[in-house]
Parts: structure tokens; C-alpha cells; sequence
């Protein structure tokens, strides 16, 4: 009998369809999964859906439960999580059809059955926790005791990503390692064979490449961040994002549709930014939240275009996940609210809440992001780079294949907030490229 081992799938459906052929060639009798159906792939609902129809056993990992529970521990997660986490468990859970979110919930966490004589306990992380991390590296100990509990011949875990195997007090701890995210440098797909017959056990991994690159380009198609898509491509472990990839990824998960004009209005603030420095004279830590402003200047579309400033704002000051600082988050989330052209109220209670120097910083950001707003106010990308000469009046020479006339426009009418804000007269002009 050849029973097939796999698991942490994580929404990789080419890397798990490469697996299910390889292992049919292979003569594969049944198919177990050790969990983690979902997370950081971009699809969650076809992968599930097709393990769901193929698999004979299967628990659920750790970041199923998690998916599952997003919307109940919002608040908690803040507290302790990466942003982009939070954001991936978020979208994960709105991909998945709620029938399919009851058939994840429905699995257990352990799972028991015979084959060819051999008692199987199959789990996630371990016998005792879904979180919990079994591989080479575990001490003796440890094993023994799982094994001397587990009432078992054969324990079939996943979560580490890593494929292992090792027999301990007559108990073997086998690991099939990750179909969807490998780790350590070799992307491709992994899983294992337990072969079994009377007196006769055998495990073997095996590498199965896939279409790597088809998946990274479906989270750039999502507007995932490139360090996610590199994830795949690499086979390396996810490392934290800074401020502005947390917010990236929360411009995807929200508002995908327009994420590449948020994506160009960051671009062409910061050019702004760094070409009026001499005249704003703000620093490093001001140039990041006006990025982290611009990223996120639009995310209340994904609740319409009536009033989204207003929830721009709203959400962002929600999300101390994405910006620790409550002062930082206070800025940005008025910054999001100024974008548009409308002044800013004198009476407002947050902005009279900020000091002298904050109150300034925020005007003279405010006036950049919306010319950087306008500048793309078609929607096209149009203007490839920037030139700003600021004298006694400021010259903004925008490099584009053909005058952007609207987008020109719509920046001259954002325009007013920087003339009050630095005295100066402003000047937009087209330079064909």
C-alpha cells in the first residue's frame, strides 16, 4: 500500500495539482493531508476545494483555524501580529464560499486510522498542539514523550515545512514537508510516500517541480508586494514587512482595483517630496508617512466613492496594526483625509490636537499628496517621472509619452493647499519622453 503524505498546501493549487499527478504516477493509494490549507497562496478556495475531493484523511493547521477566526480576533490580532498578517487571514477568509469555510471548520485537529496493520495518528504541528514545531532539531525528549502518549506506529505531522523522518521508541515521526511554500532555497514542491505492506515500512520525499513563477505573478496580480511573490520564486521564509508593506498589502486586500493608482500616487509624493526638500525641510521619518499616507489615501472605496475620505481616515486610525504609533497613525489618517480638494476645517478636533510643529507637517504633506493625487487623477500611470525646479514660483515638469492634460489639470486644481501652504506660485508643464 502507498499511502500519500502531504500538507501546508497554503493556496499553491499548480504546486498541489504537480504533487497529485506526480504521486498518481507514482501509484499513490490515498492521499493524507496534515493541514494548513490556505495562507499566503492565491488560491485558497480551488486548493481547498480540491483536497477536499482527493484527500481520505486530513486535520486542520494552524492557519485554517486562523482564516476561519479572523473576523472574531480583529482586535486581539492588533495587539501582536504583523499587518500583513492580519491582512492575509482577512482576504484568505473572503476568498473562501462559506461552504467551504465549514468544511475546514469541521475538521478535527488529530486524526486516527489503521492501514496495512500500522496505527496512524495524523496532526498538524503535534499530537497536543496545532502550533507546535516537530523536526530534526526537536530534542530526544520531546519525541519520546509524544511517542510514549501517542498510542500509535506511525505520526504524520506538518506545520515545520520541512521533511523529516525519524523512528523513536519504536514510533515513526514522519514530515512530507510543504507542497505550497517550501523553505531553504529549493522551490519546489514537496511531499512523501509511506509505502507499507506486512513487515515492510518505507518512507520517501520527493521534488516535484511546478510553475513557481505562475503563482508569484497571481499575487502581483492581486497586488500582493513583491517580497510575498519572492516567497515562492525563492523558497524562503516570509519575513516581516516594514510600515509600507503592510500597508500594501492592506491596499490589496481592501480595494485591489485601485491599488495601482494608490501604488503611483506613493510613487510620485515621495519624487515630490524629495524634489521640494529645500522648501518643506521635513525629514525621513515625515517622507515615511507620507508614503504611508499616499499608499493608503484610498482605501475607503472599498466602502464607495461617497465620503471615502472620511473613511480613509476612519479605517487607518483603526488599524494600529499597520501603524504602531498613535501619533504617526493620527498624521497619516489626516493626511488621508485631506487628500481631496476641499480646506482643511480649522475646527477640526484632531487637527487641533496636534502641535504647532505636527499641525505644519501636515499641511505641508497634505499639499504634496494632492498634487501626487491629481498627477494620476486618469488612472493610467501616465507620468512617468517628475523635475521640480523651485524658485520664486515652483516648476513641477512632468515626463510623460503624451501631455497629460487631465491629470495636469486636476494637480493645478489640488494646487491651492501648497500655494497658502508655501507662498509660492505653482507651475505644472508636460515634458514628452
Amino acid at each position: 500500500m502507498k499511502i500519500v503524505c502531504l500538507g501546508d498546501a497554503h493556496a499553491n493549487l499548480p504546486a498541489l495539482e504537480a504533487v497529485l499527478e506526480d504521486a498518481r504516477r507514482r501509484g499513490g493509494d490515498i492521499v493524507i493531508n496534515t493541514g494548513d490549507f490556505v495562507g499566503y497562496g492565491p488560491w485558497p478556495e480551488e486548493t481547498t476545494q480540491l483536497l477536499l475531493r482527493t484527500q481520505a484523511a486530513a486535520v486542520i493547521g494552524n492557519y485554517d483555524a486562523k482564516a476561519l477566526e479572523a473576523k472574531k480576533r480583529l482586535d486581539e490580532w492588533k495587539k501582536s501580529k504583523a499587518p500583513e498578517k492580519i491582512e492575509a487571514f482577512l482576504w484568505t477568509r473572503r476568498a473562501l464560499t462559506r461552504a467551504t469555510r465549514d468544511a475546514l471548520a469541521r475538521l478535527p485537529e488529530t486524526q486516527r486510522f489503521t492501514a496495512s496493520g500500522k496505527r496512524f495518528l495524523l496532526a498538524h504541528g503535534s499530537p497536543e498542539s496545532p502550533g507546535e514545531f516537530i523536526g530534526p532539531e526537536t530534542p530526544e525528549e520531546r519525541l519520546n514523550e509524544i511517542a510514549e502518549r501517542s498510542e500509535a506506529d506511525v505520526i504524520v505531522l506538518g506545520h515545520t515545512h520541512a521533511p523529516f523522518s525519524r523512528k523513536v521508541r519504536g514510533v515513526w515521526f514522519v514530515n512530507p514537508g510543504s507542497v505550497g511554500r517550501p523553505e531553504g532555497g529549493d522551490p519546489r514542491a514537496c511531499y512523501a510516500i509511506i509505502q507499507l505492506h506486512e513487515g515492510y515500512f518505507r518512507v520517501q520525499h520527493y521534488r516535484v517541480p511546478y510553475d513557481a513563477e505562475k503563482t508569484a505573478a497571481a499575487l502581483r496580480g492581486l497586488g500582493m508586494p513583491e517580497a510575498l511573490a519572492g516567497v515562492f520564486t525563492e523558497a524562503r521564509r516570509m519575513e516581516p514587512m516594514d510600515a509600507s508593506g503592510g500597508a500594501e498589502m492592506a491596499l490589496a486586500r481592501l480595494t485591489p482595483e485601485i491599488a495601482p493608482h494608490s501604488r503611483q500616487t506613493a510613487r510620485l509624493a515621495l519624487a515630490l517630496f524629495d524634489g521640494t526638500q529645500a522648501l518643506h525641510g521635513l525629514g525621513p521619518d515625515a517622507r515615511k508617512r507620507l508614503e504611508l499616507a499616499a499608499l493608503l489615501h484610498d482605501i475607503g472605496w472599498s466602502g464607495g466613492e461617497k465620503g471615502h475620505q472620511k473613511r480613509s481616515m476612519r479605517l487607518i486610525l483603526e488599524r494600529s496594526d499597520l501603524i504602531p504609533d498613535e501619533r504617526d497613525r493620527v498624521v497619516v489618517a489626516l493626511l488621508a483625509r485631506l487628500h481631496g480638494a476641499k480646506e482643511p476645517d480649522a475646527d477640526d478636533e484632531r487637527m487641533k490636537a496636534l502641535s504647532d510643529p505636527e499641525r505644519d507637517e501636515v499641511l505641508r504633506l497634505a499639499s504634496l499628496l494632492r498634487i501626487a493625487d491629481g498627477l494620476d487623477y486618469s488612472h493610467s500611470d501616465a507620468v512617468r517621472d517628475i523635475d521640480v525646479l523651485a524658485g520664486d514660483d515652483v516648476t513641477i515638469r512632468v515626463g510623460a509619452e503624451r501631455e497629460p492634460l487631465s491629470d495636469i489639470g486636476r494637480a493645478m486644481e489640488k494646487g491651492g493647499l501648497f500655494r497658502k501652504t508655501f507662498g509660492r506660485e505653482l507651475v505644472i508643464e508636460w515634458r514628452p519622453i
